[in-house]
């Protein structure tokens, strides 16, 4: 068929057989999922049409048509040109559905109005309401305005549970997880992403499948269950690869890339973020949010391994241009943090506070949160660590998260650094723990070693100089498995100290730990006293009063102390 409207559109002489061959074109273009070749054969068609003077529903119908095509192969502006075209010759409340979840912030105005006017239109259907009543909603989420957005999800969730349709309640599902996850259970997220992702296979709408998939992925990492992740990841792969849709493809890669960082192959995560970059640079184009992604996955990348060479030099541009969100807000002072500008980041930090304390600053939804915990935690702030670990109230921790972005551990993290701040070491000290028996089951073996440092931290505050040593050793010989530098210095500069502190309240003497030393080697007392140039007799003197300084009974219990305690020769 795309052959014979090959022949057609050769034609100069016939332009309404060129049109309807096109169309058919572009109907199979569309069938086979290669939506680049249907928008090619729509704006041929459109154009044929023109030069028989085709109806205005005709001109609506193939200009919604371009529109969902242009929309799919990621060309986010012509897919709008396209749908408000499509409104203005009377399919509005249909052109206000076509481009959605994209945030970028020149397309954004002109998304929400034509949401707008759709909403206004009488005569519309409860199931069409429903689906604009849920795509406002995540236009002002974009926008930031976070109440609005949850007042227009629910509506849009309940008027979709009446109508009945899946289709419907699959848009109102993704409206009230952009705006608030943690409304629906896990149980039924899960059991709605795989009726998305069913209902996309069934339609031939693979967004529509992606969209399930990212849910049942987001619901698996919440409760630990890896074994669903990889199976959803591999779901989504296989759809990317089916498709070669952009948007698809990114997020593929964006999935996997942040589960890797989440297991701490940073090798392998770094490339696909680079994958996605480009992906957003060239085919994505038209939504800057998508390349936004990858800055924010190497702030995190940054925070975990202290190397600031991962951030690129116009990231701060780039916030310059996003929008308003509690997030971006939080990049800013985090920025200057990371890059060494101290005074800068605390002046930034300082006009935060007050937005921070609104009420109306989404902390949660946007994932602000753990961007600001660095800072607490730089500056000091006491009042803002109660403040949050009251906000935190309002949520239930979960095992994993940042799907797409960075993958992390357990937010149980967060309570236990702020409780730090505080000095609040016992509830620190128990939340770090659990913290690490969570990452330990899920894999997350960076989220393990930080959090094995951070308690060796509070437990050295405490004064628990014996169970600090061997923890931090433990958190230094993973840092350094996994390759993050910043850590890993943090790690032995938090050694030194034990040791030193250690040192200060030594019973032995100078020669006396030596001796421990070459103990410690499995040396004999005469080998001993070859190496120190000392009698025999001097080194079971010596043996001696270590025994009798230490409390320990023989040299077997000596060689354990002394591995206990570090002492090599």
């Amino acid at each position: 068929m795309i052959s014979v409207a090959g022949h057609w559109l050769r034609s100069a002489t016939a332009p309404g057989k060129t049109a309807e061959w096109a169309a058919l074109a572009a109907e199979e273009a569309n069938r086979a999922l290669a939506f680049d070749e249907a928008a090619r054969f729509l704006a041929m068609a459109l154009d044929a049409r023109a030069k028989t003077g085709l109806s205005k529903v005709d001109r609506a119908g193939l200009l919604l048509d371009l529109a969902v095509a242009e929309y799919r192969t990621g060309r986010f502006a012509r897919s709008l040109e396209h749908a408000r075209r499509a409104a203005d010759a009377g399919l509005v409340a249909r052109a206000a559905l076509v481009v959605r979840d994209v945030a970028a912030p020149d397309l954004l105005p002109g998304i929400r109005d034509l949401a707008a006017r759709a909403l206004a239109e009488d005569g519309v259907d409860k199931a069409t309401r429903a689906r604009l009543l849920a795509h406002s909603a995540s236009v002002e989420a974009d926008f930031g305005r976070f109440a609005e957005a949850g007042t227009l999800a629910e509506e849009a969730f309940a008027l979709a549970e009446e109508v009945g349709d899946p289709e419907t309640l699959v848009d109102a599902v993704r409206a009230r997880m952009k705006v608030d996850p943690d409304s629906l259970p896990l149980s039924e997220r899960l059991r709605l992403g795989a009726l998305a992702a069913e209902l996309g296979t069934r339609t031939g709408q693979p967004l529509v499948s992606l969209w399930g998939h990212k849910w049942r992925i987001d619901a698996a990492l919440e409760d630990g269950r890896m074994a669903l992740v990889d199976d959803e990841l591999v779901a989504v792969t296989t759809l990317a690869r089916l498709t070669r849709l952009p948007l698809i493809r990114w997020h593929d890669l964006r999935l996997r890339s942040s589960v890797l960082a989440l297991r701490g192959d940073l090798a392998e995560a770094r490339e696909l973020d680079f994958e996605a970059e480009e992906l957003a640079d060239t085919e994505l184009a038209d939504d800057f949010s998508a390349k936004g992604m990858s800055y924010a996955f190497r702030t995190q990348l940054v925070l975990l391994t202290g190397d600031v060479q991962d951030l690129r030099g116009d990231y701060g541009t780039l916030l310059d241009l996003a929008p308003h969100l509690p997030v971006t807000l939080v990049s800013r002072p985090l920025l200057s943090l990371l890059t060494g500008k101290t005074d800068e980041a605390r002046v930034r930090y300082e006009q935060l506070v007050p937005l921070v304390r609104s009420p109306e600053f989404a902390l949660h939804a946007t994932g602000a949160l753990p961007n600001l915990v660095p800072l607490v935690e730089a500056f000091e702030d006491v009042e803002m660590a109660e403040y949050l670990l009251r906000r935190l109230e309002e949520v239930r921790p979960v095992v994993a998260g940042g799907a797409g972005v960075f993958g992390t551990g357990s937010t149980l993290e967060q309570p236990a650094r702020l409780n730090a701040v505080l000095g609040r070491h016992d509830e620190a000290m128990r939340l770090f723990e659990q913290t690490i028996a969570i990452n330990e089951g899920i894999g997350a073996r960076p989220g393990v070693a930080w959090a094995r440092l951070l308690l060796a931290e509070v437990l050295v505050a405490r004064g628990d100089l014996d169970r600090a040593q061997g923890i931090a050793r433990e958190a230094s010989d993973e840092l350094r498995r996994l390759g993050l530098p910043g850590p890993l210095a943090r790690a032995s500069a938090l050694l030194d100290r034990i040791r030193a502190g250690r040192r200060a309240a030594d019973p032995l003497s100078g020669r006396e730990r030596e001796i421990v030393a070459l103990l410690a080697d499995a040396l004999s007392n005469r080998k001993i006293a070859e190496r120190l140039v000392l009698s025999e007799r001097t080194v079971e003197s010596h043996v001696r009063s270590i025994l009798a300084k230490l409390g320990l009974a023989n040299r077997t219990e000596v060689v354990a102390w002394a591995s206990r305690e570090g002492v090599r020769d």
